[in-house]
């Protein structure tokens, strides 16, 4: 590579604070990247105003993700990461990034339908909860939670403003 070609990166999240003793990181991830970064040999984070190569060593796929890094092994190592951007090199992201699909954020007014059950309802609000974000949908005069997680969506259609959903048995029981 020629001394002027200037890599590309692409925000893909943020680190948060530290997960364990062992220098393991919980990390905020764009949805639409999580695929991604799971799959990521290396991700970049913005240390001193510029991108750093961190290379992963192991991605605990929780709610919310947790990566651990090569060289980051205690929890003050850790520490030293925590809010700082992460970024992918553009040439390292194998799947093209449709940025029209909406973040979660912008999916009020979608419609939630579970695999089984078929429609639960439409999305009222979205609120951030520690950890997670839920959508409130209203059934029957009674507001119901529904987690906002990547293990749960199946598929979101943007046209038809739809989320299909495989919800665990448990939260259908509400119904």
């Amino acid at each position: 590579m020629s001394k002027n070609m200037k890599l590309e990166y692409v925000k893909v999240g943020k680190s948060k604070k530290p997960h364990g003793v062992e220098g393991g990181l919980r990390m905020h991830i764009e949805e639409n990247m999580v695929g991604e970064v799971m799959n990521a040999e290396v991700l970049f984070l913005l240390v001193d105003g510029r991108e750093a190569p961190f290379f992963v060593d192991l991605i605990v796929n929780d709610t919310p993700l947790v990566i651990k890094f090569e060289e980051v092994d205690s929890r003050e190592d850790a520490f030293r990461l925590v809010n700082k951007e992460v970024f992918m090199r553009k040439s390292d992201i194998k799947e093209e990034v449709k940025p029209e699909a909406p973040g979660f954020r912008q999916m009020e007014g979608f419609t939630i339908e579970d695999t089984q059950i078929g429609i639960i309802g439409v999305i009222e609000q979205i609120v951030e909860l520690p950890e997670q974000l839920m959508a409130i949908i209203n059934k029957e005069g009674t507001d119901v939670l529904i987690p906002l997680n990547d293990q749960f969506i199946q598929d979101i259609q943007a046209e038809e403003k739809k989320i299909i959903m495989d919800l665990p048995e448990g939260l259908l029981d509400l119904f």
